[in-house]
């Protein structure tokens, strides 16, 4: 058996005793198609994505939360860190603000 085959088998095991998110959970492009819940998406609820991820982008709202975002990573890493792993979390923070940035930006320009 494969170490991927291991690995699969493994996660599927236990995946009912935690909250696991696999790939067929999430929203992803592959091969020039968007797929999301195992599944690939239609036309129209592409469509509806790419608007939605634009007006996302241009909420204010939006644009205050990713400061708000920075601003306690910065907080965290710069000022109230006492040990590496306050600095890495922190950077966590930048990281996952990155991952949503990237999707959005993914989504709305197709």
């Amino acid at each position: 058996m494969t170490l991927e085959k291991k690995h699969k088998v493994l996660t599927d095991t236990v995946a009912h005793h935690f909250n696991t998110v696999g790939e067929n959970d999430i929203l992803r492009f592959e091969r020039g198609k968007w797929f999301a819940e195992g599944r690939e998406l239609s036309e129209a609820e592409i469509k509806q994505f790419r608007e939605e991820a634009e007006l996302i982008l241009k909420l204010p709202l939006w644009k205050l939360l990713e400061r708000e975002i920075q601003y306690q990573a910065n907080q965290t890493m710069f000022f109230k860190s006492q040990t590496e792993t306050d600095i890495l979390a922190g950077k966590l923070l930048l990281y996952y603000l990155d991952i949503l940035k990237t999707r959005l930006h993914k989504l709305s320009t197709g």
